[in-house]
């Protein structure tokens, strides 16, 4: 299976209005979480996901998340797209195994 490998952005802010002034810059917030590690707030570039979600995988690409120098093999779980223009307003990343390097 293929992975895709972005690089995301820790301590953005939580609101409507900070989410809002994130999407005009072509950012999306994300949340990164799992099972037994606490959840973490993100934002990632809007085409660089664009770009991994519609690979050859689609939906179910493997993304490697470079967090603060660490690694994360996460999937795209939830998906809030914008009612009208069908681009990705939020996604929530599950994580699927937590890399040490």
């Amino acid at each position: 299976m293929e992975e895709v490998s972005l690089v995301a952005e820790t301590g953005r802010p939580s609101g409507t209005r900070p989410a809002r002034r994130l999407r005009a810059l072509g950012k999306v917030p994300a949340v990164l979480y799992g099972h037994g590690t606490d959840t973490i707030s993100l934002t990632v570039d809007a085409r660089d996901l664009r770009s991994a979600l519609t690979g050859e995988a689609g939906l179910n690409a493997l993304i490697t998340l470079r967090v603060d120098g660490g690694q994360h093999l996460a999937m795209a779980r939830h998906l809030q797209r914008h009612p009208v223009k069908g681009t990705v307003d939020h996604v929530g990343q599950g994580l699927a195994e937590r890399r040490a390097s």
